[in-house]
C-alpha cells in the first residue's frame, strides 16, 4: 500500500494558505469595524467653559472691531 504514505506539505501551499487566512481575517475585522461604527450612536458634545475664563476674555462686538474709547 504504497499510495497511503503521508507526504509532507507543499511550503508554497503553505504559504498561500498563511496568506489567505490572514486576507480573510483582515477583512472580517475590516466589515465588523465598519458596521459598528454605521450603528454608532453620535455623542453629543457639550462645551462647557473653564471656570474663570469668562471674566478674562474680552468680547469682541460681532462686526470684528474693538473701538477703544
Amino acid at each position: 500500500m504504497a499510495g497511503n504514505e503521508l507526504v509532507p506539505p507543499d511550503p508554497d501551499k503553505i504559504e498561500q494558505y498563511g496568506h489567505l487566512v490572514i486576507q480573510a481575517l483582515v477583512a472580517i475585522v475590516t466589515i465588523w469595524a465598519t458596521v459598528r461604527k454605521a450603528l454608532q450612536k453620535s455623542e453629543v458634545v457639550v462645551k462647557i467653559p473653564a471656570p474663570g475664563s469668562a471674566e478674562k476674555a474680552p468680547v469682541a462686538p460681532a462686526s470684528g472691531r474693538v473701538d477703544a474709547e
